[in-house]
Order: C-alpha cells, then structure tokens, then sequence
C-alpha cells in the first residue's frame, strides 16, 4: 500500500512510538489556536543556534513540545518523516470531526489542516534532527482526502 509508510519498518516503528502521541497533541494544539502567542513553527520565529548554546534561556520549549522531540530522537532519520506525516494524518482526521461537530467546515478547516502540515514540515529542524531539517510534506492545500 502506498501512503507514508512504504518502509515496513517504519511502519513498527510508528506504532512503537505510540503513534508519536505527544507530537500529535502538540501538532493539534499549534493547528487550533491559530494566530496567538508564538507558533513555533516559522522558519525566522526563533534562531536555533542560541537555543543549542542557551538551553536554558528565553526560548525554552513548552514540555509537550520537548517530549515529542524526544520521541522524534528515538526514531531512525529515516524513519522521522514518515512517522511525523503518520502523525499529522491522525491530526487532520480528529481535527475534521472536531469542526464537523462544530459545524465549521470549508475554508477554516483547509487553513487549520495546513497549519497541521507546515508545523509538522520544521519540527525536525525545531526538535535538532541533525539528519533531517524539513519535511517535504506538500505545504499546498491538501485536496480532498
């Protein structure tokens, strides 16, 4: 079967890592509040060498967001993408019944399902995956799925 998990292995891996749950709620919670505080995903949002050298300092990561990156550095490099598209697929499907119940569907929901897309796309490079900077997710709108 096509989809993100043409790699057997990756696949176990997914499931191993719980389906990177707390990537999940971290990803979910980015997507939901669109547009307050900072997003944590924007490539100029913060500079990553000062975070390497001043981990303590203002850029500290909220903890959900720490103990994804943890389940990011247990998987193999080139296991991190497909898991994390694994990941954000799950999202986008709670997502659509959480607005469908809301009655929000159109264009709130594309906006929400890319903003899921674009988080997952730098979590990498956010997270210090030195094999891996970005995901080449689509960042387009996903078409009907």
């Amino acid at each position: 079967p096509a989809g993100p998990f043409r790699i057997p292995k990756c696949r176990k891996e997914f499931q191993q890592a719980q389906h990177l749950r707390a990537c999940q709620q971290w990803l979910h919670k980015q997507a939901m509040q669109s547009g307050s505080g900072p997003s944590w995903t924007l490539d100029d949002e913060f500079d990553f060498e000062d975070d390497m050298e001043n981990p303590q300092g203002p850029q500290q990561r909220p903890p959900l967001l720490q103990q994804c990156c943890n389940e990011l550095h247990q998987e193999e490099p080139l296991c991190v993408c497909p898991t994390l598209k694994g990941a954000s697929k799950a999202v986008k499907q709670q997502v659509r019944q959480q607005l469908g119940q809301q009655g929000q569907q159109g264009p709130h929901l594309q906006h929400v399902i890319s903003r899921i897309y674009q988080t997952a796309t730098h979590l990498p490079k956010v997270c210090n995956i030195r094999q891996v900077s970005v995901c080449p997710f689509k960042k387009t709108m996903p078409g009907p799925s």
